[in-house]
């Protein structure tokens, strides 16, 4: 069987589209929204296991972790909102798959002449600058830096400006429009969109559980589940060979996670989520798809808020 790396970011993607919200109407507005003049440094670890038939020889793990700085000012404009500056500070990613061992640290020299080191180090030149409505809508986005050479690892994740949008606006995502106190819940469905990749469609239900002092500051702890699935291409040859992408079938078993809202501050203090899926690999018998069991744990953590530096 060839290897096949999914694009383990894919699963993470932030919805284009929710609805069927369904909170009581008491409490407070749950608002999220970074603050103009401050500077926001989050760390982002993803944990992806994937078991293949043969046993553990074949069981394949990736373990990820971004330090993303986003830099927030007044919109240009004038208008309402904020520009987010997006940038990564360090990486690192291990790679186990069967015997094949990969690692690239951004801090490490020692690892950085590998093919893992040549796809991921660009995204420490890159940086995507955003404007947010007041609605926490994107209003406006323009990319920059360097790097954005063709992708040594077809099928792998990257960390470029795409996928810091999405952890800007996934922060922003999965609170009611309406007023919620501690017992309310409500309901997001929707479909995460991924161009030419193809499209998942889920639905989530959030609770909040209850109301947490954290280092002083009043929280909100919400806790959610629900059920995702549908279809999204991949590379099917490592390096670039000439094999092209294959449609394949994600059916989300369950999804289970917990987000802690800083009321104070007005910002995720910490996103854990976990997500058990089945992927229908091409290669099963008699033509008929391969049914791959996968486990991705995602852990996002706010490192610290500060003043811009002038």
């Amino acid at each position: 069987m060839k290897t096949r790396f999914i694009p383990f970011l894919l699963l993470i993607a932030t919805p284009v589209t929710a609805f069927a919200q369904d909170a009581k109407p008491a409490g407070k507005i749950l608002s999220p929204g970074f603050q103009s003049g401050k500077t926001y440094r989050y760390q982002s670890s993803t944990g992806v296991r994937m078991k293949l038939p043969g046993g553990e020889a074949n069981a394949r793990e990736v373990h990820m972790t971004q330090t993303a700085k986003f830099i927030v000012q007044p919109r240009p404009t004038g208008d309402p909102g904020v520009q987010i500056t997006g940038s990564t500070e360090a990486l690192k990613i291990a790679i186990n798959a069967g015997t094949q061992q990969m690692r690239y640290d951004s801090a490490d020299e020692k690892t950085h002449g590998s093919a893992l080191a040549k796809h991921f180090s660009s995204s420490l030149e890159q940086f995507v600058q955003i404007e947010l409505d007041q609605r926490n809508q994107v209003a406006a986005r323009r990319d920059g830096g360097g790097g954005g050479a063709a992708s040594a690892m077809p099928g792998m994740p990257e960390f470029g400006p795409d996928e810091l949008q999405q952890l800007i606006v996934g922060l922003h995502r999965g609170f009611p429009k309406d007023a919620v106190a501690s017992g309310s819940e409500w309901t997001q469905k929707g479909k995460n969109d991924f161009g030419n990749f193809g499209e998942l469609e889920f639905e989530i239900v959030y609770r909040y559980v209850r109301d947490e002092k954290i280092d002083e500051a009043d929280c909100a702890i919400i806790e959610f589940k629900g059920t995702m699935k549908g279809d999204v291409a991949v590379q099917n040859d490592v390096g670039g060979g000439k094999g092209g992408r294959e449609k394949l079938g994600f059916q989300g078993n369950r999804m289970t996670g917990q987000v802690i809202f800083d009321k104070t501050a007005k910002v995720v203090r910490q996103s854990q989520q976990t997500v058990l899926m089945t992927v229908d690999l091409p290669g099963g018998q008699a033509g008929a798809p391969l049914k791959v069991p996968i486990e991705q744990q995602i852990d996002i953590k706010l490192l610290s808020i500060a003043p811009n530096q002038r």
